[in-house]
This record gives C-alpha cells, structure tokens and sequence, in this order.
C-alpha cells in the first residue's frame, strides 16, 4: 500500500510540475508583454510633459536679472497656450486596452491627474501675465494657487506612475524635466526685476 501511495504521490507531483511550468512561463510572458506596453505608455505620458514644460527652459539660468520684461512676458504667454494645449492631449490620450483592468484605471487616473496638472498651470500663467500688465497682489495670489495646484497634480501623477510601474516591474526609464520645469514655476515668484507690461 505504502507503495503505491509513494507511486501516486511521485505522479502528482510530476503532473502538477507539468501543468504550473507552462503556466508560470506564460505568466511570466504576459507579465513582460504588459511590461512593454506599459513603458511604451509611460514613454507617452513623458514625452507629453518634456514638451509641456519646453517653454519654461527659456527660463533657465535667467532669474538674475538678465530676462526681460518683454521676453518674460513672451515666455509666460506661451507657457500659458503650451500648458493648455499639453492638457488637452493627455486628455485624448488613449490607455492602452490589453493591459490588466486595475492596471488600466489607475493609468485613467494619472492621465487625469497630469491633464488637470497642465490645466492648472496654464491658468496660472495666465493670472502672472496679468499679474505682470496690472501688479495686482490678488493676480499674484491667484498665480501661486494655481500653480501650487498643478504641481501638486504633477507630482501626484508622477508618483502614482511610479506606483504602476512596481507594479509591473520594468526597468527604469531616464529621468524627466519635470524636476527642472518646477523649479521654474516656483522662480518666477520671486521674479520680481521689471516694470509693469504696457500693451
């Protein structure tokens, strides 16, 4: 008897190894398929925010009283129509569908999240350029509401990515210009070098 349970037991095992190898390797070639299609996502969503903040680069170096009313005021305007043209095409940016379905709503969410981002900092571009025709302290105040809302929508994005991607473990992509560009957004509040726009 002892032997054919010994026997039995030997077949299960063989039987079981049989069915979870193809099954783990399966698995595992899912895994690196939704690996792919997420980095290629996440290769979007960065691409949309390095050019969402190229108008911002104007910026670099420039806070020493160098930049000048005119080309400032230039600068912020067209932060103001990129950051709200970036908003948009995260907006109508498609999740990908063959990704697993919790894996495809937070990426809804980050999209969101970058989508309101831009919106924001759009709208708080355009209050500075206010701030800047008027000198009113309420243009100011908004501005630094605003843009304080948007960053805090990017960062919770960016975060919220990189939850996803431990998720899923792919490798890691080269850093972005986010870092650069927040640093810009929060330089121009002390900006404060030039006289009023006069149109």
């Amino acid at each position: 008897m002892q032997y054919l349970l010994n026997k039995y037991t030997a077949f299960l095992l063989c039987a079981a190894f049989i069915i979870c190898v193809p099954s783990y390797a399966f698995a595992e070639n899912l895994n690196d398929s939704n690996q792919q299609v997420f980095l290629a996502f996440e290769r979007k969503l960065h691409d949309l925010l390095d050019s969402g903040m190229e108008p911002l680069n104007e910026l670099n170096g420039e806070f020493d009283g160098k930049l000048g009313v005119k080309n400032l005021h230039k600068i912020v305007v067209s932060a103001s129509q990129t950051f709200g043209r970036t908003s948009l095409a995260f907006a109508k940016l498609k999740v990908p569908s063959t990704l697993p379905d919790d894996i495809k709503a937070s990426l809804g969410h980050i999209k969101v999240y970058f989508s309101t981002g831009f919106k924001e900092l759009g709208e708080s571009m355009d209050c500075y350029r206010q701030y800047m025709e008027s000198r009113s302290p309420l243009l100011f105040e908004k501005f630094i509401e605003q843009r304080d809302k948007g960053v805090s929508h990017i960062d919770g994005a960016l975060t919220s990515l990189s939850t996803v991607r431990m998720q899923l473990n792919p490798p890691k992509l080269k850093p972005n210009a986010w870092t650069v560009a927040k640093r810009h957004l929060y330089e121009l509040q002390s900006f404060d070098a030039f006289e009023p726009v006069t149109r």
